[in-house]
């Protein structure tokens, strides 16, 4: 799913320390597949509130597309 996630992404800044790390312009999120379930975290963080939501909101449908 990773991989996956990282394809669907294609053309923004990727790490993948510690998981799957995007950059956007206002911020960043990390994904990081659990080792212990079949879970997947997600951390967003942005400049604003707002921006936080967008990114959030952005990654998660991702996620939710990559595991169907």
């Amino acid at each position: 799913m990773t991989t996956r996630v990282g394809d669907a992404s294609a053309g923004r800044p990727q790490d993948p320390t510690d998981g799957g790390r995007i950059g956007f312009d206002d911020g960043g999120a990390l994904g990081r597949p659990s080792v212990t379930e079949p879970v997947v975290t997600v951390r967003a963080e942005g400049d604003t509130p707002e921006a936080m939501g967008r990114i959030r909101d952005d990654v998660l449908a991702v996620v939710r597309v990559a595991s169907a």
